[in-house]
């Protein structure tokens, strides 16, 4: 029994000297992790001092979320190079997780920064303003006789490579009206979807949209792309010939309040806006 106790670690000692508990050493043995040197006749466990070392690696591998078959593998063959393959993959993969976590900050930052901004919207005032250009993918139409679940499946169409991605991506989506069908404030009929084309890669085919730079039109109302009030059309088309306007462009529709933070439709808010010049 002296030998034992000078020459071996008790699963309580060696638990005491890494930090573990026994029932993780009991574990790694039951699963042919980390086992003991020997077992004597009355079941006792006991482990060589040499041991020690194995479960210092084994514990400070497994911080690194190191697979532990991957580690059971190193212990049977330690060197140099395997070490420092080890530690690359992890580097890379924590490079990688920063990268992504850095991504998620600044996206969460943005879209903090939009809902700050949607308290503060003043709706219902039409202004105009100079704009840059901007390229969109946009769909084929799409009319809103279609069934609701066609619907939905083309914006999922254009929104599954964000779904898809690793990264917390913002989908810049709008809705074009036609012109003509908006101004005469009868019943919409159809849309079309559109996406930022720096935002998004679409592999189905797309028509480019192209919402020129120039004078815009625009305002913040209560509205749903699909369902927009008479009063919010005539009151665009008055301020329109009031102020001798023509507009230059189908009408564009940005929702700002959707589905995300609304209950209904009603909540709902979207920028309207269109290109116009002086008569």
């Amino acid at each position: 029994m002296q030998n034992i106790s000078k020459n071996y670690f008790t699963p309580g000692e060696l638990a005491k000297l890494t930090g573990i508990s026994k029932q993780i050493l009991l574990y790694y043995d039951k699963n042919n992790i980390f086992s003991p040197t020997f077992v004597d006749d009355k079941g006792y466990r006991y482990y060589s001092l040499s041991q020690y070392f194995s479960l210092e690696i084994l514990i400070t591998m497994r911080k690194l979320d190191i697979p532990l078959q991957d580690i059971m593998a190193y212990l049977h063959n330690k060197n140099l190079q395997d070490l420092k393959k080890i530690y690359s993959q992890k580097l890379s993969e924590y490079r990688y997780k920063i990268k992504q976590l850095q991504q998620y900050e600044a996206a969460l930052e943005k879209r903090l920064t939009r809902l700050d901004k949607i308290e503060n919207i003043r709706l219902d005032q039409i202004m105009l303003s100079e704009e840059p250009e901007q390229l969109y993918y946009q769909s084929k139409e799409i009319f809103l006789t279609q069934p609701t679940k066609i619907r939905i499946l083309k914006i999922a169409e254009y929104m599954l490579p964000h779904l898809r991605s690793q990264f917390l991506e913002d989908c810049v989506i709008g809705f074009s009206l036609d012109q003509n069908e908006f101004l005469d404030c009868g019943k919409l009929s159809r849309y079309r979807i559109f996406v930022q084309i720096d935002d998004c890669n679409i592999d189905a085919v797309a028509d480019i949209l192209c919402k020129k730079s120039g004078l815009y039109l625009s305002l913040y109302c209560n509205c749903h792309y699909g369902l927009i009030d008479d009063d919010i059309k005539l009151k665009i088309k008055n301020f329109l010939e009031l102020n001798h306007l023509k507009p230059c462009s189908d009408i564009f529709v940005f929702p700002i309040r959707n589905y995300w933070s609304a209950t209904t439709t009603k909540e709902e808010i979207s920028q309207i806006c269109l290109q116009v010049e002086y008569i």
